[in-house]
């Protein structure tokens, strides 16, 4: 009836209700079922660091593909990009704790970016140290000088320094050690007392369990002693000579004594001294003496003289400073020794 509730419009106007089911009108819009989807933004973003100590970074997309995507920190500047097929992308970045977005891009479309990854915390190769010092120490008791070095740690970069890598080259070799603290010793030879085995380098590389970092390269001075100043060569330190036959003169056995006055330079010279003698019957014999002695005995032994000869015999002496490295020679002094001749007519 009319007015009732449900009742049919007495008019016969369109209804208003939700619609008869029949499809779009003749001034609808078509839909084109071939039309790409909106762009998606990348999901389920992961970061997880590699043993080289950059982070892999993965993700998924759904829907249609996208062009291209960009991996970078948020809010940093873009690390990588790769191609919409690629699901996966290797970035290098500092030690420290790191977070990553993926952005999707397609051309025409505005471009999509994932919510942040999981926090990563990465490491790296230690730096190089600093501060190396050291110094080089000879001595005048024997040919070897020590060798100490010393250095600052490296910054480990979130992987613990496992041993540093110290290669010390001097004039006479190398020697490598490996140590797990910042310093080391060690023990250059040389051909010669107070040891100078300059140039001496060192070489320190701090190691990781990511690798080895960069090498630092040192010149170690050397510290002393030197060797103290050689006397002028040439002196004559002889003033004369005194000498004695013990028994009779033909046996061929006695001392010559001879008094000494070394010039300055000689007598406070601080190295060591020594004397060369000629003329016994078994050639040179040698000996040291204080470098500021005022006389010297020096045996004498020519053997028996036989035969047709004057039994004249001549000596020399001369003296040598050393210094451990160098060493200077005095003038030569000669004596004579004259000794009775056993047999002299014989042949």
């Amino acid at each position: 009836p009319p007015g009732q509730s449900g009742a049919p419009d007495p008019t016969g106007s369109p209804s208003t209700g939700s619609g008869t089911g029949r499809g779009p009108g003749p001034d609808s819009p078509s839909v084109d079922p071939n039309a790409p989807h909106p762009l998606q933004p990348p999901r389920g973003v992961t970061a997880f660091e590699l043993p080289s100590g950059s982070v892999q970074v993965t993700w998924q997309h759904p829907g249609d593909p996208a062009d291209s995507f960009t991996v970078q920190e948020p809010d940093g500047p873009v690390l990588v990009e790769v191609s919409g097929a690629a699901r996966q992308a290797s970035v290098s970045v500092a030690p420290g704790t790191h977070r990553f977005t993926v952005t999707a891009f397609r051309a025409g479309e505005p471009f999509e970016t994932s919510a942040p990854s999981n926090a990563v915390t990465t490491s790296g190769r230690p730096s190089g140290v600093t501060g190396v010092v050291g110094r080089v120490s000879g001595n005048p008791d024997d040919t070897t000088a020590t060798i100490d070095v010393q250095w600052t740690a490296a910054q480990d970069n979130g992987s613990p320094v496992l041993t540093y890598t110290v290669v010390m080259t001097n004039a006479y070799g190398t020697e490598t050690h490996e140590v797990p603290t910042t310093s080391t010793s060690f023990v250059a030879t040389c051909p010669t007392v107070y040891c100078n085995p300059s140039p001496v380098t060192v070489r320190v590389t701090a190691t990781n369990a990511k690798g080895a970092g960069p090498t630092v390269t040192e010149t170690i001075p050397y510290d002393g002693p030197e060797p103290p100043a050689l006397p002028a060569g040439g002196a004559q330190l002889v003033d004369r000579s005194e000498h004695t036959w013990t028994g009779r003169s033909w046996m061929g056995h006695g001392t010559t004594r001879l008094m000494l006055s070394p010039p300055d330079d000689w007598r406070g010279f601080t190295g060591t001294c020594s004397w060369t003698h000629t003329g016994n019957r078994d050639g040179e014999d040698q000996g040291e003496l204080p470098c500021d002695a005022t006389s010297l005995t020096v045996d004498i032994e020519t053997g028996v003289i036989r035969g047709a000869d004057s039994g004249v015999r001549q000596h020399r002496i001369v003296f040598t400073a050393s210094n451990g490295t160098e060493s200077v020679s005095s003038a030569v002094y000669t004596w004579l020794t004259k000794q009775e001749v056993m047999c002299p007519r014989c042949s």
